[in-house]
């Protein structure tokens, strides 16, 4: 059988219908389908995973802000039953990861990360007003007008 061979046809001959054949190149055992950003290696499992920059990091995080903002709203406005826990855990902990090494991060992206910590600092104020209702007066604070007895009011 033969091996399947593309056609192309050369950029002057493109109104004739002659065409040439170019034979595939023969595939190298090493070469993978989808290419690794690192080498594989055995001692590692993970090192084919590269480790998201400061700069992605920020973005990740302003884009759970906003979704943070945007399921808090539909779970105060009825269409969630709970509130979003697990986005709020994962801003918290990048937070808290550049909150320590802020001195690793160049001055733009600890201008960035301080914007950011600040906006989700006010929405996590505002959806811990919200969730929590205002305490009730209680009925002993205000003090009550003091009756007379009917012998005092003879008097």
């Amino acid at each position: 059988m033969r091996p399947f061979q593309h056609n192309i046809a050369p950029p002057a001959t493109l109104l004739l219908s002659t065409a040439q054949t170019v034979p595939n190149a023969p595939l190298a055992s090493s070469t993978l389908l989808t290419p690794s950003p690192c080498p594989l290696s055995i001692e590692e499992p993970g090192a084919f995973l590269s480790m998201a920059t400061i700069d992605e990091e920020m973005s990740q995080l302003e884009k759970d802000i906003r979704q943070l903002k945007i399921e808090y709203d539909q779970y105060f406005g009825g269409g969630r039953k709970r509130p979003p826990t697990e986005i709020e855990w994962r801003i918290e902990l990048i937070i808290k990861r550049y909150g320590e090494r802020g001195g690793d991060m160049k001055f733009g992206q600890r201008f960035r990360y301080n914007n950011l910590s600040q906006t989700y600092a006010k929405y996590k104020d505002i959806f811990r007003a919200i969730s929590v209702p205002p305490p009730k007066p209680s009925k002993q604070s205000a003090p009550r007008p003091r009756r007379l007895h009917s012998q005092q009011r003879l008097q």
